[in-house]
């Protein structure tokens, strides 16, 4: 039996007259929540809210809403460490002083960038949300990612991810607006081509009765 997004998240609403709608998890332990923007081209399918919450660190269950869990409560099994016996603890290993003065050959490999902790996702997306136009679908004003990390002192990746996941392109109202512009301009562009052609040819309609006319003329 299939399930549908309202059976494992809550539906809910904000902006001016709950223009905007949202889907929510709640974390069955701490009832700490995360929120995804809906979009405008129907409800999102349970498949993809699935994702955009495990991407936010949640365990999601996709049979029972109270088996939610973020990332804080989320149970992790405890690590085996292999204890010597006392008498190998208490046996003193050759030591090899010529090994000892050479460094280590192996190469070294990069870290991994290191991963957002859930405070820190927490705090990009009050901001995201604080400065989200929901009317223009972006950033309000020129708002982009390059410049809420900046502001957040935070890598631009965190902020696209947290961006994508729960929100929607990085696009403000700035730049739809110049957009839009382009389109009225190619519009008119388009307009005076069609007004300059259809010129054209009554130019040569006109022509071709004028000579028919002189034609006629000297006959």
């Amino acid at each position: 039996m299939s399930v549908a997004s309202q059976d494992l998240f809550e539906l809910a609403s904000r902006g001016p007259g709950g223009a905007q709608a949202i889907w929510r998890i709640r974390c069955a332990k701490c009832a700490a929540t995360v929120e995804v923007v809906n979009g405008a081209r129907g409800l999102l399918p349970p498949d993809m809210l699935v994702k955009k919450f495990a991407g936010a660190g949640f365990k999601v269950s996709r049979r029972n809403p109270s088996h939610h869990l973020c990332a804080a409560c989320q149970a992790r099994p405890p690590r085996l460490r292999l204890v010597a016996s006392s008498a190998e603890a208490a046996r003193p290993e050759p030591v090899n002083p010529e090994a000892a003065a050479v460094e280590d050959p192996m190469p070294q490999t990069a870290d991994a960038p290191r991963q957002p902790t859930r405070e820190e996702r927490q705090t990009i997306h009050a901001a995201i949300d604080k400065h989200w136009s929901v009317s223009g679908g972006g950033y309000a004003g020129n708002l982009t990612d390059a410049k809420l990390a900046a502001t957040l002192d935070v890598p631009r990746a965190w902020v696209a991810e947290v961006r994508d996941l729960f929100f929607g392109p990085d696009t403000n109202e700035a730049r739809e607006a110049g957009l839009a512009a382009l389109d009225a301009f190619e519009a008119r562009a388009a307009e005076i081509e069609g007004r300059a052609m259809q010129l054209a040819a009554d130019a040569e309609t006109l022509k071709a009765d004028i000579a028919a006319f002189r034609k006629a003329a000297r006959s």
